[in-house]
This record gives C-alpha cells, structure tokens and sequence, in this order.
C-alpha cells in the first residue's frame, strides 16, 4: 500500500473469492474513514475475481462518493476486466 496525502493506492494479489469480500471490503472502507478521498486499486497481480466479490468496489465506490472521493481499478487481466465489465464497474478499469 501507498500513501500519499489523502491518495491511497493498494496492490492486491491471487484469488479475490467471496470468502476474501468481506475481510476486503472492511479494510477498503477503513482506508476512506481515515482519510482516503483518491483510491487506486492495482490488479495487476489478481489471477481470479469472482462475481460476487467483485461487489466490495461498489460499496468503496459509494463510500468514497459520499465524501467527494474517487475509485480507480488498474493493472485488470482481461478475465477479471471482464468481470469488471459484466457487472457494470468496468469503466473504472484501464
């Protein structure tokens, strides 16, 4: 993880299951009640996103709209980028 000001970019790896979603929702909205307003979420290094996990950016992105903040999903392999896509986020992908 980085930090910079109020600009925080997390590096995430391997599966992101729905056994992983709730732990990982919870430290992603930890992160905007300290004080994140600008989130960079890097995939690059994520070789599976299920469906049902990829619903925690919704709830970050949400939390961090209402405190005028923003969501960027980076680094996606076109497999989880196609999750990303089918679900709706996926224009917060590269």
């Amino acid at each position: 993880m980085t930090v910079t000001g109020c600009r925080v970019r997390v590096s995430l790896r391997g599966e992101i299951t729905a056994r992983q979603a709730d732990s990982l929702a919870a430290q992603l909205c930890a992160l905007v009640q300290d004080g994140c307003r600008h989130l960079t979420v890097d995939l690059s290094e994520v070789t599976y996103l299920a469906r049902d996990s990829a619903g925690v950016f919704f709830g970050t992105l949400r939390a961090l709209r209402a405190v005028g903040g923003s969501l960027a999903v980076r680094g996606a392999c076109p497999r989880t980028a196609a999750t990303l896509h089918c679900l709706g986020i996926g224009r917060l992908a590269d």
